[in-house]
């Protein structure tokens, strides 16, 4: 098909309804020159830096975002890194860094704080990318609040086959996941009424419908679980966590980084 029609030149060629991360849009500026931009800096541009251009219409219900920038998160909360956790700029899936876990002790800590209380009857939304770099039969955590002894307990892991959310006592979901070695995955738990739902790749992967309890009792983590030590560590990468006290919508997988507003 002609590209710029009316110009005083015509390109032919095939229509594509899909962009790789490799392709390059053409286009003519205010000076009739030619240029060219990539699908990374049309996404950076339409969100203006993440500060502005695509927003966030439940940005006020946001209790926590990092895009792993540094350690402290769009909020203001201060974030710590447990074992010998490190945030790098290679490989990451969003921004200007990611968060490295060895699988051996490491892990993000949040604060502790009134924001990550969900209590019986408040929605929350919690999304992030994860990418392993190994799997084992040893079910790994990709985030969690560990109480002894309570179904207060929250924790979302994963091993070779199944990913789960369980409490102290009781399993609420457990599935196949399908997941590869050396992939992101956008990842997402939410509960909506009494409905707490599992998602990978914006799929609905599985789901509980009951009562539960997860107030805002010990540390809230990412990567591992300090309570059940290094065993518990993931082997791989996070990027892009957002914490939200309501229930999105789950429907595609984020094509740009989680908006600052």
């Amino acid at each position: 098909m002609p590209l710029f029609p009316g110009a005083d030149f015509e390109v032919s060629a095939p229509l594509k309804t899909t962009l790789d991360d490799s392709d390059c849009l053409l286009g003519v500026d205010s000076a009739e020159a030619l240029f060219r931009i990539t699908k990374a800096n049309l996404l950076a541009a339409l969100t203006s830096s993440r500060s502005g251009g695509m927003s966030d219409p439940y940005f006020s219900d946001v209790v926590l975002l990092t895009h792993f920038d540094s350690l402290v998160d769009v909020t203001g909360k201060t974030l710590t890194l447990g074992g010998d956790a490190q945030i790098i700029s290679s490989d990451k899936k969003y921004g200007n860094g990611c968060l490295l876990l060895d699988g051996s002790g490491d892990y993000l800590a949040l604060p502790n704080h009134v924001d990550f209380d969900f209590s019986t009857g408040l929605d929350f939304t919690i999304e992030c990318y994860v990418k392993l770099a190994s799997m084992s039969s040893g079910f790994k955590a990709i985030t969690a609040r560990s109480v002894v002894n309570s179904d207060s307990t929250f924790n979302l892991d994963i091993n070779n086959a199944t990913i789960r959310l369980t409490g102290w006592y009781t399993t609420y979901i457990s599935v196949p996941h399908g997941m590869a070695v050396g992939n992101w995955y956008y990842i997402a738990v939410k509960r909506e009424g009494n409905v707490l739902s599992l998602f990978i790749d914006a799929v609905l992967k599985g789901s509980f419908t009951g009562s539960t309890n997860f107030p805002n009792t010990n540390t809230f983590t990412f990567g591992g679980d300090p309570l059940s030590g290094a065993v518990a560590t993931l082997d791989g990468k996070i990027d892009e966590v957002r914490i939200t006290k309501r229930a999105r919508t789950i429907s595609q997988i984020p094509s740009i980084p989680f908006p600052n507003n």
